[in-house]
């Protein structure tokens, strides 16, 4: 018989490619789209906008990379990827914080 391991188990590869698209799109689609937009209407938004957008895109690829990170089964691989997402997000609500004032 045949083990059951978490390479072998669909639910655990259904689950896998869910948080790879969640990933694509929470972590880097709508932050770099919010930064894009910024950096590419700066002439009109000014200085501060401009640097929130830069931001905005740093933020998104901290995301990703700790989303990526998380497919690692190695302690040190799992201990950045709490480090960048803890980092990549408060910078990601820290930049939308001051754009909504």
């Amino acid at each position: 018989m045949r083990k059951i391991t978490e390479k072998t188990c669909l639910p655990m590869k259904l689950l896998k490619a869910a948080i790879v698209v969640l990933s694509a799109i929470y972590c880097l689609f709508m932050p770099a789209m919010t930064g894009a937009g910024l950096l590419y209407n700066s002439d009109s938004y000014g200085e501060k906008l401009t640097r929130i957008g830069a931001l905005f895109i740093t933020s998104a690829a901290i995301m990703s990379a700790a989303a990526v990170l998380c497919f690692f089964r190695k302690k040190a691989a799992n201990i950045m990827a709490v480090i960048f997402s803890f980092s990549g997000t408060a910078l990601c609500l820290a930049m939308l914080q001051k754009l909504c004032i």
